[in-house]
């Protein structure tokens, strides 16, 4: 068992994935702040979307570390480079 392991105390388990669009999620992705006025690169032919007007659906994440917190559920919003983020901590 890892948390035994003599490397526990500076260990991370990251898990996480994407259903392919988020089909499990019941929410509607949040609406966003777009970056720019520039909108989409759209082919001649192709429906538009509201551009960058919203976030994608949300991604599962389950973080096992010394340093979670237990039963502990964030509300806040975060993308997929927090990961990379966190790794460079």
């Amino acid at each position: 068992m890892a948390r035994q392991g003599p490397a526990w105390h500076k260990s991370a388990l990251i898990l996480t994935y994407d259903e392919h669009g988020g089909y499990y999620d019941h929410v509607p992705p949040p609406a966003a702040i777009p970056p720019d006025a520039i909108g989409p690169a759209l082919l001649p032919g192709e429906n538009g979307f509201d551009g960058f007007a919203r976030y994608g659906f949300r991604v599962p994440f389950v973080l096992v570390s010394p340093w979670s917190r237990r039963n502990y559920v964030s509300h806040r919003l975060f993308d997929h480079t927090s990961i990379l983020k966190l790794a460079d901590e």
